[in-house]
């Protein structure tokens, strides 16, 4: 059975007719006109694509300030440790990239801390594959994000992540969704805005204009029935008859009528798309890390044609759902012996949570490249590393390496992806709608790792983390127009900031030591914020997307109270933080 039942169905139906029977106490009535609403959301072809990492990010291991002594030696064995032959502190230029060696090697072969150029930080071995990007300016890494009033509860973290509203939990709408209803196009197109996960996230929920939610894009003509041709036949006609029904004028019968045709043209849609996706033939067009994919018959690895006749490159797979898709899983067969353990995303036996999750992220590179919807995106689960999450002396093993392998492959993949088959791309698909300058790829996630490790060789719920920011528009590392100055794509983890712009003019200098940077919140315990994570979305909703300023204050509430959010300029929080606003980053 789909996840869309007749009983679903017809209650999202019901629920997008009471959505709009409540829309006079609402703040965002329901398909607010085109030729009223203000900005170009969803009509400048801007689009977004977000990755919630869930259980809480470490973000200390992710974006290493090796520079602060207090980092190693408050993790004494999960610390990802620096490089004997390198001087960080003198360190120029983008990112390494740590190539496996030979060709019978793993994935990872560096086991030090790769150095960012910025004289501070650098950033986990597994995340490697983030070199490619960053060093085209198109990443940046923006550290010490939170929250004034930060919890440590996940469900009420993610809560006010997904809201924008921190600390009430009396909303109920995400801000993705009012971003959606701000737009004005709710109505006009089949749908605007889509998560590819298990059920609809919050940041997406509300009832004005529906987001839609697919767990498994080949399951999505499965309503409620067996997925067979006549099932299909029996059941399409009757939905269309449905939604051509006269019926008397009554309160809200529009709006269900609406839904009836959105959800046919989305079948149309889907159904278009289910082809390329079951047969994932998205190649790098370099051969990259010492290596390259053969094909299923062991035969030349040069470019290879897939079943509708287009060329596809030399390199990995861009999205490994299984083994065969999974790096250099598949090995030249003239070796003496054929090896199996060069993955992308998981070292050792292969492991089906850390692959599974690619699924999701190509359905959702797809929809915005074959749509119109202008927001998309999924989740990535197992954050939430308490003990064990790092083999200590091995920091390329264990579960927070897996994650890091999972999620620097992932960005990798998306530019590629877009880069390649996108708008204007080197292979582009027909009707591709998106280029990588179009898009911009973000996490978030409900908060940080503490400080100190615990007693299980661990780490626990605590405060700020850091945040990926991604696409052709990024003022990343080498970009013209970037303030950032030496620092390039590295934001609030750098004890020099010589772009003052980017920060507003406020002093957000990271401070070393047991009383500085990685003890300043929770009672002088965790890592302490210097953005607001408002701040980095407001910035994407308001210049990426379109939103005019005023729009921006109803998607994010805290806009509109700026001398006490200071989340545009800055300043002293109400809790004496002072924050930078918004960076200087698109």
């Amino acid at each position: 059975m789909n996840i869309i039942s007749r009983r679903k169905y017809l209650t999202q139906g019901f629920k997008a007719g009471l959505g709009a029977l409540l829309a006079t106490t609402a703040n965002f009535p329901f398909g607010v006109p085109r030729a009223l609403a203000e900005g170009t959301i969803g009509l400048n072809g801007k689009k977004l694509l977000f990755i919630f990492l869930r259980g809480g990010n470490d973000g200390l291991n992710t974006l290493i300030p090796v520079q602060d002594s207090a980092y190693a030696t408050n993790r004494p064995n999960i610390k990802i440790p620096t490089d004997p032959g390198t001087n960080y502190a003198t360190a120029t230029g983008g990112l390494e990239f740590r190539p496996a060696g030979d060709s019978a090697g793993t994935y990872d072969s560096y086991p030090y801390a790769i150095r960012a150029g910025n004289g501070f930080a650098a950033v986990h071995p597994s995340l490697k594959f983030l070199a490619d990007g960053y060093n085209a300016g198109d990443l940046a890494l923006i550290h010490r994000v939170g929250y004034v009033g930060q919890s440590r509860s996940h469900f009420d973290s993610m809560r006010y992540w997904e809201t924008g509203v921190p600390n009430d939990n009396t909303v109920q709408e995400g801000h993705f969704y009012r971003t959606l209803v701000e737009s004005g196009l709710g109505g006009t197109r089949p749908f605007i805005g889509l998560s590819c996960q298990t059920s609809l996230p919050l940041c997406l929920n509300g009832y004005a204009t529906p987001a839609m939610n697919v767990s498994d894009i080949t399951r999505f003509n499965l309503l409620g029935i067996p997925n067979t041709t006549s099932g299909n036949q029996k059941f399409d006609p009757s939905l269309v008859a449905a939604g051509g029904a006269q019926f008397p004028a009554k309160k809200n019968r529009e709006l269900l009528k609406q839904t009836y045709t959105q959800t046919l043209t989305s079948l149309g849609i889907f159904e278009g798309l289910v082809s390329d996706y079951l047969e994932n033939p998205y190649r790098d067009d370099v051969v990259t890390d010492g290596d390259q994919v053969w094909s299923d018959n062991w035969s030349s690895p040069a470019y290879t044609v897939d079943s509708k006749g287009r060329t596809h490159g030399p390199g990995y797979y861009l999205f490994p759902f299984n083994n065969a898709r999974n790096g250099g899983w598949a090995r030249d067969p003239g070796q003496a012996t054929v090896q199996f353990d060069k993955y992308v995303v998981d070292t050792g036996a292969y492991n089906t949570s850390n692959t599974g999750t690619f699924n999701s992220l190509l359905a959702s590179a797809m929809v915005l490249n074959h749509t119109d919807a202008f927001i998309a995106g999924t989740e990535y689960g197992g954050f939430d590393i308490t003990d064990s999450g790092i083999t200590p002396g091995s920091p390329t093993l264990g579960g927070h390496a897996n994650l890091m392998r999972k999620l620097g492959w992932a960005f990798y993949s998306l530019r590629k992806y877009f880069k390649q088959y996108g708008k204007g791309g080197t292979n582009e698909l027909p009707g591709a709608k998106t280029s990588w300058d179009d898009l911009v790829v973000i996490t978030m996630s409900e908060f940080g790792r503490s400080s100190v490790e615990n007693g299980s060789i661990g780490t626990d719920h605590a405060e700020a983390s850091v945040m990926l920011v991604a696409g052709g528009a990024v003022k990343g590392y080498g970009k013209p127009g970037n303030v950032n100055g030496t620092n390039g794509g590295i934001y609030c983890c750098n004890t020099t900031h010589t772009g003052a712009t980017a920060y507003n003019g406020r002093n957000v200098n990271w401070v070393t030591g047991n009383t500085g940077s990685m003890f300043a919140a929770g009672g002088n315990r965790y890592l302490g914020r210097a953005v607001d994570f408002r701040s980095v979305l407001g910035r994407l909703i308001r210049n990426h997307l379109g939103a005019t300023q005023s729009q921006l204050d109803r998607i994010l509430p805290g806009y509109a109270s700026e001398s006490t959010q200071h989340l545009l300029t800055g300043g002293a929080s109400t809790d004496g933080v002072t924050i930078a606003g918004e960076p200087d980053f698109i």
